[in-house]
């Protein structure tokens, strides 16, 4: 066990219509947390007509190929919906603040102090690398590892 999850658990699997369960309601209260309307039965983990609907009409603001199928590009942008104008705490005694979206000791331009909270506008992928950074309403970027900042 990980997290309350089994080990291997696939956290985001691919969702269709008639799906039930857990990853469903999720997956729902993320669509409400980037402004899709559930008003009949709202995170009720039935992936049904309404649900359908909703992922139809983000999947069309996001650009991305419109099938009501919540695979991984629908998920990532989900993801990344749902924290925009969060905030994040950083939780680290010292965290290194980036200009850019890298690891490289050149993109270092600070550091912030547990406690500091800042608007995310949105989570990026390092290119080459599997971790996730938020940029900032600064324009510059933190990393988005849960043990060094929470999203509230």
């Amino acid at each position: 066990m990980r997290d309350g999850r089994p080990v291997g658990e696939d956290l985001n699997p691919t969702l269709r219509p008639g799906d039930k369960g857990p990853s469903v309601a999720r997956m729902q209260q993320m669509l409400l947390d980037a402004g899709e309307k559930l008003p009949l039965y709202g995170t009720d983990g039935d992936f049904g007509e309404e649900t359908e609907n909703a992922v139809r009409s983000f999947q069309k603001s996001q650009n991305l190929t419109v099938d009501g199928i919540v695979g991984p590009n629908t998920w990532e942008a989900l993801e990344g919906a749902a924290v925009k104008g969060k905030l994040a705490v950083v939780l680290a005694e010292l965290l290194n603040v980036r200009s850019r979206p890298s690891f490289d000791a050149d993109a270092v331009v600070g550091t912030v102090s547990r406690g500091e909270a800042f608007t995310i506008m949105e989570k990026v992928n390092v290119e080459g690398s599997s971790t996730e950074m938020f940029q900032l309403k600064s324009g510059l970027y933190i990393t988005a590892h849960p043990s060094y900042v929470q999203v509230k």
